[in-house]
């Protein structure tokens, strides 16, 4: 996992385990499930502004109601919400008094731009050529997952 300049902690939230287990084996600093989130990562509540409660950058990638709740919960006072979630099966709601005490900047995380989108994979791509970015171990998981399935699809695995 890429640890952004000036990012001073990753925190991974996943439904699923696996998916936790390798936020931590690539860097995250710590990595839980929604319901393990403690209230101390959430702003919900005007009197606790200042207090040290939220996350300056939520980016939210599950494409559910539950995440985009979760997410809008956890960002602090001026602090940023990307959404990346895939959100196509219906409308999703949002609590505008808590996004507008908290005066949130709100990213629209898809890119449609081709040419933006062709800058943005070059600059991925000498990413990737750094010592920091740890791709072989996605790289192996996503082989080795690949052979699994295939083996249990043929009986090979039980």
């Amino acid at each position: 996992m890429y640890t952004p300049k000036g990012c001073a902690k990753l925190i991974a939230i996943d439904l699923r385990k696996e998916a936790r287990d390798i936020a931590l084996a690539l860097g995250a600093d710590q990595a839980m499930h929604p319901d393990e989130v403690p209230d101390s990562l959430k702003l919900t509540e005007w009197d606790d502004q200042g207090k040290g409660f939220g996350v300056d950058v939520a980016i939210e990638a599950s494409g559910s109601q539950a995440g985009l709740t979760l997410a809008g919960e956890m960002v602090d006072t001026h602090g940023v919400l990307s959404i990346l979630g895939y959100h196509q099966n219906g409308p999703r709601s949002v609590n505008m008094q808590l996004w507008n005490w908290k005066a949130l900047t709100v990213i629209n995380a898809h890119e449609r731009r081709v040419d933006y989108q062709m800058d943005c994979m070059r600059r991925g791509l000498e990413l990737l050529a750094r010592p920091q970015l740890r791709v072989w171990f996605i790289i192996l998981f996503l082989i080795f997952q690949r052979q699994f399935i295939y083996g249990l699809t043929q009986g090979a695995v039980k």
